[in-house]
Parts: structure tokens; sequence; C-alpha cells
């Protein structure tokens, strides 16, 4: 993975509680770095409608009255919506991509972008009818028809913006905004000549400008997506987990909902400043001057927003990664940005008082009211800035709603109330609704510096990550069972959990288990350290009570069942007041409560048995009802249940249990093919059994186990004494002479040879 464009070096300890100046310098450097290509990326944006005013401006001004008409209300009807929602992701990919959760950033935004479309089309629809929902609110017809022919061809690129905005936050979370720098800047190149050429060559007017912007957005989504899908910086987090992808949906409207509750609430606020200047005396003169205000601010805004981004950004990977200390340095170095911005622009404001207005008007009347309204308009400078760090604090701790509740009493309870007050009771006009504005900052500015003051961060990193941890453990490593595809963790929990009425008391559970060879069933329950069996009866026991055949069949299922049953019941002495049901008619059988003791009550545990009707599982659990053993049942998975009229045939049952399928079995390849017959019940032959004995072979089985159920404890023989081998241990002295006389019969054998050869020669 690339590094991203912000350095790693010179961390703060986490846990260090003071700060170095050089710790300051490092995190004012990093939040610039993010800082400053996020202003850029904000100013691009924020160019690409203002180009479409200016073109289709110039062909009238109906075509300018229209668009800027539908560029304010696309903009607090839909834009606005989608900005806030995607606020969610500054605080889930935030604290992910810190928490080095990689492979959940993807899934995070792909559902922020699926969770858009739905809204588009919502937004679309009223969208269609701007024309004559204007025409209702009074606006001039022409001007409607154009601003609703604009807003219908601004639909496309609304759903554009549903993948640009989520994209954006997904590389700012990463720290990686250069990309962002780089394809913001070449959209707003782009969208200069395609806006020219759509509005004057093809003659498209302003539906051409609404077009213009429509392309752009999705040239931008365009090479956004082409950047994260083929770019090595983004392999790690672009993944998407399918199984996880409904409860990000979940979380994302979380945050979504309250974060665009802050957007919208603050940005419909000015919209409402500039319909109520239109209530005042000179009409206007006050909606101009407020529009040139707003409008100032907007462009001011940029600023402290791109810081605001930085400070989100560092804050929730801060957190993410459990670092408190270095997120609140993030917040005191965004606040000291904040405060060399805030006197640049204030004091430029302020010395630029008097001409400021002529950029935007001719009129002396106009560019004097402006000027006079220079002070508030500086300490909204300053407040805006403030509010705007803040905000970024609140969206990457994820506390979003805070902020939502906070706008709602900062901006209608108390500004707005104050601003139509002092405008139309005390009669200071535009002056008095812009003085609203700022009270309401000035307490929204106020209650978050409390709040987050106020804030334990080594808390805030305790919820965040015990949080994550929760949610992530899915990509732990499983249980060794659950890897192997023996155990299902979620019906054992379902099985094992006791009800909070009967604490410490055990939780048992009926267990059947069928290997080749062999059934088995046990009388469980659960503990911290483990299962603990009560009892348990097998299958391999039945030949001690006459069956020494087909010891893996229904009947035989039955046989363990009932076996299991009167077993523990003998263990509890409840064997004889609980006889159960002494003959197996195939008909369904639940005990009944005595006045002295309940029944012995255990639930069926099946494992990762297939319960299909019929299956021998059900065998055992007939045999441990007629034992006497109260197991919460349905006659539905007995063998004979009809599913059409869903009823329960005990003469097809009983003949399951006393093996009347396998006698059938027997008698039809006995008639048909004779030689199988043979091989295939060879056993059964070899020991006596034939199909006409069977039932009655069952009927001594079962008496047998309620005559004595108790298991059969059987002698091992002691282990044999192997009889050993081993050389006698020759001393040294014994050693020595042993080898001495080798030697001299070596040598001897060596004469013997030469007196051959003398003899030869």
């Amino acid at each position: 993975m690339e590094e991203p464009f912000l350095p790693r070096d010179e961390e703060l300890v986490p846990g260090k509680t003071t700060w170095q100046k050089g710790h300051l310098t490092v995190e004012l450097k990093k939040l610039s770095l993010l800082a400053a290509p996020m202003a850029i990326v904000t100013i691009a944006e924020y160019l690409l409608p203002v180009i479409s005013v200016i073109v289709a401006g110039h062909n009238g001004e109906l075509q300018l009255s229209g668009v800027a008409l539908a560029t304010s209300f696309t903009n607090v009807s839909g834009f606005s919506i989608l900005y806030g929602l995607v606020g969610a992701l500054e605080t889930l990919c935030g604290q992910a991509f810190g928490a080095k959760r990689y492979e959940i950033i993807g899934t995070y935004t792909y559902s922020a972008i699926a969770s858009n479309i739905p809204i588009c089309f919502l937004i679309s629809i009223l969208w269609i009818y701007i024309e004559k929902l204007l025409v209702s609110f009074g606006q001039d017809p022409d001007i409607s028809r154009v601003a609703g022919s604009y807003a219908f061809w601004l639909i496309p690129g609304l759903f554009g913006q549903a993948v640009v905005i989520p994209l954006t936050r997904y590389l700012q979370t990463q720290a990686l905004v250069l990309p962002l720098l780089y394809t913001a800047v070449a959209t707003l190149l782009f969208h200069v000549p395609v806006c020219w050429t759509m509005v004057s060559v093809f003659g498209l007017g302003s539906n051409g400008a609404a077009m213009a912007i429509s392309v752009s957005f999705w040239f931008y989504a365009l090479i956004l997506a082409c950047y994260v899908r083929f770019s090595t910086s983004c392999e790690k987090t672009r993944g998407l987990i399918s199984d996880d992808f409904v409860s990000c949906v979940k979380q994302f409207f979380h945050y979504g909902i309250p974060s665009a509750a802050m957007v919208c609430l603050e940005w419909w606020l000015f919209e409402l400043l500039v319909l109520w200047s239109g209530l005042l005396p000179n009409p206007k003169l006050e909606t101009s001057v407020l529009s040139i205000c707003f409008t100032t601010a907007a462009l001011h805004y940029v600023i402290p927003g791109g810081v605001a981004a930085a400070v989100s950004t560092r804050v929730s990977n801060n957190l993410g990664a459990g670092n408190p200390q270095v997120a609140r340095l993030s917040v005191f170095s965004g606040l000291c940005l904040w405060l060399v911005e805030s006197i640049f622009f204030t004091t430029l404001l302020f010395t630029c008082k008097n001409i400021i207005g002529y950029a935007f008007s001719n009129s002396k009347e106009v560019v004097d009211y402006v000027a006079d309204l220079a002070p508030l308009l500086c300490l909204s400078f300053i407040l805006d800035g403030f509010t705007a760090i803040l905000n970024g604090v609140v969206r990457g701790s994820g506390w979003q709603h805070i902020g939502a509740w906070n706008n709602v009493v900062s901006y209608y309870l108390i500004g707005a109330p104050v601003g139509v007050y002092l405008a139309f009771y005390r009669h200071f006009n535009g002056k008095g609704l812009w003085s609203g504005v700022v009270v309401g900052s000035a307490v929204q500015a106020i209650v978050l510096s409390i709040i987050i003051s106020s804030m334990n961060w080594k808390e805030q990193v305790f919820v965040k990550p015990s949080k994550s941890n929760a949610y992530f453990k899915r990509y732990q490593v499983k249980f060794r069972r659950r890897r192997d595809g023996k155990t299902d963790y979620r019906a054992r929990i379902r099985l094992i959990n006791q009800d909070k009425n009967k604490y410490n008391t055990p939780k048992y559970r009926f267990v059947v288990r069928f290997t080749n060879k062999d059934i088995v069933a046990q009388i469980v329950s659960a503990s911290i350290a483990g299962d603990i069996v009560k009892a348990s009866a097998y299958a391999h026991e039945l030949p001690q009570y006459g069956l020494t055949v087909g010891l893996t069949n229904y009947a035989a299922a039955y046989c363990t069942g009932l076996l299991l049953a009167r077993r523990v019941l003998k263990m509890l002495e409840m064997d004889e007041e609980y006889e159960g049901n002494l003959e197996a008619t195939g008909e369904d059988f639940s005990v009944e409560p005595t006045e002295s003791r309940r029944p012995f009550r255990a639930l069926l545990d099946v494992g990762l048995i297939r319960t299909t009707t019929g299956n021998r599982v059900f065998g055992a659990l007939k045999g441990a009802l007629d034992g006497g053993l109260d197991i919460p049942h349905s006659d539905k998975r007995f063998a004979g249940f009809n599913k059409e009229n869903k009823q329960l045939d005990a003469e097809i049952h009983r003949n399951y249990i006393y093996g009347g399928h396998v006698s059938n079995y027997m008698k039809m390849l006995n008639e048909d093919e004779p030689e199988k017959f043979q091989t295939h019940f060879s056993q059964y032959l070899k020991k006596g059994v034939d199909a006409e004995s069977m039932e009655e072979l069952y009927k001594k089985v079962h008496a047998a186990i309620r005559a004595d159920p108790n298991p059969k404890k059987t002698e091992k023989p002691a282990p044999k004494t192997h009889k050993r081998y081993n050389l006698k241990k020759l001393t040294y002295e014994e050693r020595k002479n042993k080898l001495i006389e080798r030697v001299k019969a070596l040598n001897g054998a060596a004469g013997g040879d030469d007196d051959d050869e003398d003899d030869e020669e």
C-alpha cells in the first residue's frame, strides 16, 4: 500500500499528557497539508454551478434569474442532503482506517453510494415539479419555467454527486488528498469548455448549462472510481464484504441522518434569511445586500471548511488508532490555524469594506449598505471558522446527533427569533437578520466548546474501539469446530442459554449423534469449563439386551433413546414415578407431571443432522419420550407423518419402531434376489433373526431395557507383562578379558594361514 500524502513520522506517544513544541509543529504541518488541498477541492466544486450561472446569464436576464433560482432550490432540496448524509463516512471510514480495519472501509463507502441512490430518486420527483411549486409560491411563471427546466436536466448530475461525495470522503479519511485535488481541478477545467459549448455553440441555453454540470459530475465520478479501482493506494480498502453490507447501511443512516440535519439546518437558515429579506421595507436593497453577505461568507467558509475536514480526518484516525492525546493535539492545532485565518480575512474584509460591494453591484446604496454590515460580517467570519473546526471534531468523534440538536437550538430557537425580532420589531432590517445569524453562531460555538472541552478523550477512545472490536469479531479466526463444520455455535447458544429466573440451574440437552457403526445418545449440560455428560447410552450396548444386529437403523435408535431415558431416570430415582409409555403404539406421547416432582426435561440437540421427516434422530427422540423424559417436540418429523393431511399415521410409525421396514425389505429381497439377500442379511441369518420374528425380538429388547437399564461394567484385562531380553552388563575386567580372547583367536587364525602357505611352497 502506497504511503498517503501525510508524513507519518514523529507521532505522539499514546497516553502522553504533555505536548512539546515539536509535536505542535508536526501536527500543524500535517493539518496544513490536508487542509490546503481540501480547500482547493471545495473551491473547484463550488465554482462548477457558478460557472454555469455565469455562462447561462449571458443569454439574458430571464435565463440568469431562472438558473439562479433553480441553483438555490436544488442546493437546498438536494445537494445539501447528500453532503450531510455522507458526513457519516468521516466517522466510520476515518476510525476504521485508524484502527487498521481496511477491509470494511470500502463496504462503508459502497453502502453510502447505495443508500444515496433511492434518496436521489425521491429528490428527483420533487425536482420534476419545481415549476409548479415555484408558481404556487408566487414566483414569476417565466422564471419558474426556466428554473424547472434547468432542475430537470440537473437530475443526472444529482446521481453523479451521489457517487462523487462518498468517494471524496473515502479518499479524504485516508489522507489521500492529492488525487482529490487533481481530479477536482481537472473536472473544473473540463467543465468550462463543455458548458460554453452546450450553451453557446449548441444553443441549448440554460438547459445546456445544467447538462454541462451533469456531464462534469459524472466525469468527476468516473475519474475517482478509476483511481479507487486501479490505484495501489486503495488496494487494501476497496474491497466489498457482502455479509456486512446491510449492517453498514444501518450504521451509515445511524450517523448520516443527524449529520444531514447538521448541514441542512444551517444551510436552510441562510436561504430563509434571503426570503425574509423580501418582506422588509425596500426588499430589492435588503435582498441584494444579504445575498452579497451570504456569497461572501460562503467563499470565506472554503478555508475553515478545509481545515475542518483535516481536523475531522485527524481526529477520527487517531481515535480509531487509540491515540487520544494526538486527537486533542489535532483539535488544538486546528484552532491555531483558525486563529491565523480569522485574523487575516477579517482584517482584509474590514480594510476593504468600502470597496468590496463594487465586486457585486455598481449601486452606491448597495455598496454603502455592505460597508455598514462589514463589522457584523467580520464577526460572522470569526464565528463561522470556529464552529467549522468544532463541527469537524463532532464528525470525527461520531457525535453528529449532538451537533444536530445544537443547530436546532442555536439557529432556530435562538438565532432566528432574535433576527426576526431585530429586523421586524426593532426595525434593524437586514442588519437585524444577520445579527440573528451571528447570535446563533455564537450560541453554537459556546455549546460545542463546553462539550468538547469537557470530553474525556480516553473514554472516547475506549468506546470507539470497543464497538469496533464487537462489530469486527467476525473477521477473527473462528473456533476450530466451526472451521471444520462440526458445530453451529448460534444454534448452540440458543440451546444452552438458561432463563434468568433459573440462574445457576443446569439446562439439559438430549444429544443424538450417529456414526457409521454406532448411535450415541447423551444427556448433557453446558458449563463454562465445557459440556458435562450426566448420562449416556450407545447402540453398541444393545447386544447386552438381545439385539445383536441392525444397530444403526430407526428401530435401534428408538432402543438407544429408550435406554438413555430409563437410565437417567433410574439414576435420579424417578424411574418408578415416570414409567413412560410401556407399549410402543407409534402414537405421539408426552409425559404428564405428577404431584410430587416434575418430569426430567431436556431439549433435543441434533447438531448438524438434517431434520427431515423420518430421520433416525426422531426415532431416538421417540424412544426417550416413551422412556419418560419430557422433551418439547412436534410429531411432524416422526416416520409416518403425512404432509397432505398433516397427521401422524401411528401404524406406520409403530412399524418403524419394531423394525417392520427392515422385515418388509428382507421379504422383498428374498423373493426378488435371493443371492443378494444372502449377502446383505448374512449377519441376520447367522444370528437366527428372520423377518417373521423381528417384532418379537424388539419387544424383548424393550422389556430387557426397562428391566435393567444400568450400564454393565466390564472388567478390563490387566496389561500383559512382556519378557525383556536385555543382555547382561559386563564389568570392565570381563570386557577386557573378552577382548583379549578375541585377539588371540584372530592371531591364531592368522598363524594357521601362514603355515598353509609354507606347505604349498
